[in-house]
């Protein structure tokens, strides 16, 4: 719960913005709506569009300012779209180390193979986990070592 100096500050602060965004709706600062429900639809695109801009703003701040941050859209976006390929291959690889476990204990369940993924320590390895491996970059060695012994592994 926030104490009242801290509400006080919230208020205030609600305050000022609304009436800051006020003063940008009088002075034309305004995107119609279909452009709006454009960029709002880019939300479940492949690619983002970067935001919409309104013909007053485009006009105050110049084409060249407005391309200079486009372009910082467009690095963040391609930032994202990094770590968003980045998840995805830890995913599969999660998927790949799963399925590795699974074909040795099919009857494991969903508890099991969490534990073995994040506290199992795979001595081969210097005792670290396979979420560690997979971080390290080292899936492949993980799943070879799991089918190994799958397919009867001799030391």
């Amino acid at each position: 719960m926030c104490s009242n100096s801290d509400q006080a500050a919230q208020d205030e602060a609600h305050e000022r913005l609304t009436r800051e965004a006020l003063a940008a709706v009088d002075e034309g600062h305004t995107v119609d709506h279909q452009t709006l429900l454009a960029w709002a639809d880019s939300f479940n695109a492949e690619r983002l569009s970067p935001p919409p801009h309104s013909s007053t703003e485009e006009r105050a701040l110049g084409e060249g300012n407005v391309m200079k941050k486009r372009n910082v859209f467009a690095e963040i976006v391609e930032g994202f779209d990094a770590l968003k390929a980045q998840r995805e291959d830890k995913t599969t690889s999660v998927l790949r180390v799963t399925a590795a476990f699974r074909s040795l204990k099919p009857d494991a369940d969903d508890k099991e193979v969490a534990f073995f993924l994040q506290n199992y320590p795979l001595i081969d390895f210097g005792r670290k986990t396979a979420l560690e491996l997979i971080e390290a970059g080292r899936t492949d060695d993980v799943v070879s070592y799991l089918e190994s012994f799958r397919a009867g592994f001799v030391g």
